[in-house]
């Protein structure tokens, strides 16, 4: 018999009912489509599941080598992203990335910033609101949700220049969004980076300097059909010594797992500041950038998933998170 994957995915092209920017998050039915078959090529048996779809719970085989792979992104919860690793944990079954208690950390934008300053990784004063209170703050600003990937809630009309433009921007946003986050605008370039093993090691890939057709990285740039934005490995030497160190000192900070993605800006003399973690990203062969940076760095998109697995099954032998649940297995 073959070791099992069981992909739990969000699909986009799924509930058409939905709100599209319920689903910005979720990744397509060609990308699921494509890594479905990729799996089967690395010899498993794959079974997906669409959380949403009636009675998943009574579809799922607990086999003892089965393999949860972790693509639900929920929404509307800053626990959206941690339901399969809980799940995972409790029925003591091997899982693809982090576990909930980092990936929570890694939501919450501001919390996140919180440990990235206290381990003296560069990032801009920042701030967190969740109320109309009168905002003292310097000009120019950049506003965004603290909850929210993806670049939702996100326009040309984030980057605020006064005390007019905030509290307008505040009045549209925290309706929706509940949480936002208040940044010094930084006018450089983005830049990301990945992160790959299980704590306590770790491996960078290659920077790669973002270019996109907007003046920032919104939400009409995220395309479920294509990659409107390009990325260029040209980066320093220096910087990117710099930025790898950071990436893995946050990496062991939170005892991540897996995989990440780790945002990076730079100012207008070229110094990176920290903007965020994603401990879900993207892995779409059409339109991640993970999977390029992966690519420029490592191997072939067939090697990253493969190592995904990988590491999800040395942190399932190794790891006493799991015992729990594998008694409730018994």
């Amino acid at each position: 018999m073959l070791p099992k994957v069981i992909i739990f995915a969000d699909i986009y092209d799924s509930f058409q009912e939905f709100n599209s920017i319920l689903k910005q998050e979720w990744e397509s039915k060609k990308s699921i489509d494509y890594l479905i078959e990729i799996i089967q090529s690395l010899n498993y048996e794959v079974q997906l599941i669409e959380p949403l779809k009636a009675n998943f719970l009574n579809k799922i085989n607990f086999a003892i080598e089965t393999i949860f792979f972790n693509l639900c992104e929920g929404f509307e919860s800053r626990n959206r992203e941690s339901y399969i690793p809980n799940l995972a944990e409790f029925f003591g079954c091997a899982y693809t990335g982090s576990d909930s208690y980092a990936i929570n950390i890694s939501i919450d934008k501001s919390l996140t910033k919180d440990i990235v300053k206290k381990n003296n990784i560069p990032t801009k004063k920042y701030l967190k609101i969740n109320s109309f209170d009168e905002i003292d703050f310097k000009y120019p600003a950049f506003i965004k949700p603290n909850l929210e990937g993806s670049s939702l809630g996100i326009d040309s009309k984030n980057i605020i220049q006064n005390k007019f433009e905030l509290n307008q921007k505040i009045k549209e946003l925290l309706p929706i969004y509940n949480e936002l986050i208040l940044e010094e605008y930084l006018s450089g370039d983005d830049l990301t980076i990945g992160v790959i093993g299980n704590y306590p090691d770790y491996k960078t890939t290659k920077v790669a300097r973002i270019k996109y057709p907007n003046k920032i990285y919104d939400s009409k740039t995220k395309s479920k059909s294509e990659m409107p934005e390009k990325l260029f490995f040209n980066i320093d030497t220096n910087l990117e010594k710099k930025i790898a160190l950071d990436s893995i000192l946050l990496a062991k900070e939170l005892k991540i797992d897996g995989f990440a993605r780790i945002d990076y800006k730079l100012d207008e003399r070229n110094n990176p500041f920290f903007l965020e973690i994603n401990l879900t990203p993207g892995i779409s062969k059409f339109y991640s950038s993970f999977p390029i940076c992966y690519e420029a760095s490592f191997g072939n998109y067939t090697e990253l998933i493969q190592e995904i697995l990988n590491l999800a099954v040395i942190n399932f032998k190794k790891n006493s998170k799991f015992n729990y649940g594998k008694l409730i297995k018994k």
